[in-house]
């Protein structure tokens, strides 16, 4: 569309541009139909700021001791 204004702007009047009416017409119209869809789509919805985050929780059977060379109350009496 710059080129479009350059080229308006330099010839006189009287000269016709090499871009039609109708060629600016069926660009703007493509590009409304490009951007309908993002235009019109709801923004989404804020998160509610007073649940803590949730906080992803261990599996059951993944649990390790913290020390491995505790071996339990069970290691200590044999």
């Amino acid at each position: 569309m710059s080129k479009l204004r350059e080229e308006i702007d330099s010839n006189p009047q009287y000269i016709d541009p090499t871009t039609t009416l109708l060629e600016v017409e069926n660009k703007i119209d493509i590009l409304a139909a490009e951007t309908k869809g993002i235009f019109s789509t709801p923004p989404p919805k804020p998160e509610n700021p007073t649940e803590p985050p949730k906080e992803a929780e261990p599996k059951a059977g993944a649990e390790e001791p913290e020390n491995k060379n505790d071996l339990g109350a069970d290691a200590e009496m044999n």
